[in-house]
């Protein structure tokens, strides 16, 4: 209803729909009832495969691989596996003293803490085994629960000061829509006036990830300036079971703490009034103090909040200022906060996992499950040559930015189940297999190398394979989109082989359903006519 092959919503909208109200009601509880059985996973496949053809606007013949890889769909038993593992990431951040933590058997061996589970249990009635396969699922452990990330929910109440209890003392500004280059310029004018100061501090923080000898290590580091001078500087390691994320608040955290110690030891000859806090991580920057509950880097979030509060009440004239600032633009402090994080990352650190970091290994594994399923199928048919990119979750330009109308004609010619003669020869015989060139046969192969009728176009497609070899074309990023753009101006892998004329737009001030008196007129007529043709018949 809200979309077919040629208008209504784009692919990339139809995408969005599918995975935020379709698949949710699809999988809802799936850590619970998903036990790996081939029955479910073919219900709800049969759903996928149809919401695949609606999104590519594909034929219903067209191998649905390659519609997974080019939406960014991964198959179902994926999604359900990687649900759990989600489940299971939520289930170890909860506090020791958790209801449905006290309920798990392998929490018992490493919780110091008993708990007296409010709800009867079922150990009354008779005794039945336990499905192995689900308890699987729920024992599923990303990190060890001895040295994970735990998140209180109530360590903050409600009734918190946000930052607009500071009644303009504290300031938080993210990106705000700002180009990189334009901010870079506004940051160094502004920090030209702040230099000339002695009241002001100016700490730059930031969080970096390296990767050393197979495994990523993370680090933050953090500066602070006084009058141009740099006062104070520190690195630190998080080692391999932390985020960028995780590296940011921490510098951010660390930082709040160290500027205000500074400022209390440091208050002749003039005292710090206004502390100004710069990182290139705007998620950070906007969720550190007015953090909520439940989000991940609990402790560094109420580390940096105490610190902010404690300058903020010791004098009514003291202020404090968040803001984003672009990274790698030739700014003085970030680029030495970024130096100092880099040497972070290759000190030791505790082993410590966190929430963000479980939640990326999850991902990881999920997309390498659904890789490790494409390489071990053989394509075969027309998307052979086109199966050049691997699967991964986002999907790329050619989805997001092509019109829908080329888009489907697109994804018909690379998997050649499209307005073509040989796919007509084996599927559709009632059609022609000729090419509107005379040509005897209609291939893809023909259509886009040799064609006379796309002569004129032709030219498009040798910018990104000079010998219009296929695999360039249809499996590459640069090819494909060439060969969308062959097929915009060209009109190939159509119906008709021709362009199609947009209709008109309706005019704003016309009303849905308004027709001409003219129009009426024709199509009395035209009734009229078929009337008297059926009487003479």
């Amino acid at each position: 209803m809200l979309a077919n092959t040629v208008r209504g919503l784009s692919q990339r909208h139809l995408r969005t729909l599918y995975r935020t109200c379709i698949l949710p009601v699809m999988t809802y509880a799936s850590p619970v009832w998903w036990t790996g059985k081939k029955n479910h996973a073919k219900l709800l496949t049969a759903v996928q495969n149809i919401a695949l053809r609606h999104i590519c606007a594909a034929f219903r013949t067209t191998p649905i691989y390659a519609l997974e890889i080019d939406a960014a769909i991964p198959p179902i038993t994926v999604t359900l596996d990687h649900a759990s593992a989600r489940y299971a990431d939520r289930l170890h951040r909860l506090s020791q003293n958790h209801p449905v933590i006290q309920r798990l058997p392998e929490w018992h061996e490493v919780s110091n803490i008993r708990v007296t589970i409010p709800l009867p249990s079922y150990t009354k009635r008779k005794k039945q085994p336990v499905k192995k396969n689900t308890l699987d699922n729920l024992r599923r452990q990303t990190y060890n629960p001895r040295e994970g990330e735990r998140i209180q929910p109530f360590t903050t109440p409600p009734w918190r000061r946000t930052a607009e209890s500071w009644n303009g003392r504290l300031k938080i500004v993210g990106t705000e829509g700002r180009e990189k280059e334009k901010a870079a310029e506004e940051h160094n004018q502004r920090m030209a006036i702040i230099k000339e100061t002695q009241s002001h501090l100016a700490v730059y923080s930031d969080g970096s990830q390296q990767k050393r000898e197979g495994q990523l290590i993370t680090g933050y580091g953090f500066a602070g300036f006084r009058h141009g001078k740099e006062v104070f500087s520190i690195e630190g390691g998080m080692g391999t079971t932390a985020e960028v994320y995780d590296a940011e608040m921490a510098g951010l955290s660390h930082g709040a703490a160290k500027a205000v110690q500074h400022a209390i030891e440091n208050p002749n000859p003039t005292p710090i009034h206004h502390l100004i806090f710069f990182a290139d991580n705007s998620s950070a920057i906007t969720t550190i103090y007015d953090q909520k509950p439940v989000a991940a880097c609990q402790g560094y979030a109420q580390r940096f909040r105490r610190s902010i509060e404690t300058f903020l009440e010791a004098d009514p004239r003291n202020t404090v200022e968040l803001r984003w600032c672009p990274g790698h633009k030739g700014i003085e402090g970030n680029e030495r906060a970024d130096k100092l994080a880099k040497a972070g990352s290759e000190r030791w650190a505790p082993t410590f996992y966190t929430y963000t970091n479980a939640r990326r290994r999850s991902k990881a594994k999920a997309l390498a499950k659904w890789r490790e399923l494409h390489t071990q199928r053989q394509p075969r048919g027309g998307f052979s040559q086109a199966n050049g990119l691997p699967p991964r979750w986002k999907p790329r330009d050619h989805f997001n930015n092509t019109k829908r109308e080329v888009y489907g004609r697109l994804i018909q010619c690379r998997t050649r189940h499209g307005f073509i003669g040989e796919y007509y020869a084996q599927f559709v015989p009632s059609e022609s297999v000729q090419c509107q060139c005379g040509h005897r046969f209609q291939t893809r192969e023909h259509i886009l190398q040799s064609c006379e009728t796309y002569n004129d176009h032709r030219h498009i497609l040798w910018d990104a394979s000079d010998d219009l070899n296929l695999e360039e074309l249809l499996g590459t990023e640069e090819g494909i989109e060439a060969v969308a753009e062959f097929i915009k101006t060209s009109g190939a892998f159509s119906k008709t082989g021709r362009t199609r004329q947009d209709t008109k737009e309706p005019e704003p001030d016309e009303e849905p359903g308004e027709v001409d008196e003219e129009e009426e007129i024709d199509e009395e007529d035209g009734r009229i006519a078929a009337e008297a043709s059926d009487e003479e018949d």
